[in-house]
């Protein structure tokens, strides 16, 4: 499970990097055709919706620093996992950084990982 753990835990982090055109390919064919996400901001975002705004701009202009922490992992089916963490993203130029608990299932078909959902909410400020 620790391997498992490993592997997921390091393709959500290169999620990140969609948009900066060297990970794009490989990291879209991580996302599930029915995957949906409900972001930090409140929005829901599909499939197309992604890939439609890395086809609209380059996300490699803004520079953020991720910090992620506390990744945990629970299988919740066959080849269906739950992965669950924290994440700081700091962006340049601002002063305080966003901080998130995330959530994100991931299944495996034909050896490949597929992200089908994620969820961020933002953590209240302490």
């Amino acid at each position: 499970m620790e391997d498992i753990k490993a592997e997921l835990s390091a393709l959500e982090i290169d999620m990140f990097k969609l948009g900066t055109n060297d990970y794009d390919a490989r990291l879209i064919g991580h996302l599930d055709p029915a995957f949906y996400e409900f972001a930090s901001n409140g929005k829901t975002y599909t499939r197309a919706d992604i890939i439609h705004d890395i086809e609209e701009k380059n996300n490699g202009d803004q520079k953020r620093e991720l910090t992620p922490a506390d990744f945990k992992l629970q299988e919740i089916g066959a080849q269906l996992y739950l992965l669950t963490y924290r994440l700081s993203i700091q962006v340049e130029n601002i002063e305080e950084p966003l901080r998130t608990v995330r959530s994100s299932i991931w299944s495996k078909a034909s050896g490949t990982w597929l992200l089908r959902f994620h969820q961020a909410t933002q953590q209240p400020e302490t």
